[in-house]
């Protein structure tokens, strides 16, 4: 089997995502990425930078 036929959904806390989005975003596997997090403001704001 070959991970680069796969699809990949990631699913992260509001933390993680800030950090993790920016260096995974670019990966054609990547099919979307849900942040899950208590503070909409503050993780729209950079998560606006990302079309996916």
């Amino acid at each position: 089997m070959s991970v680069q036929r796969e699809k990949i959904v990631l699913i992260v806390s509001g933390t993680y995502g800030r950090e993790l989005v920016p260096c995974l975003h670019d990966l054609t596997q990547l099919n979307c990425i849900y942040v899950y997090c208590a503070d909409n403001a503050h993780n729209e704001e950079w998560s606006k930078n990302y079309t996916n």
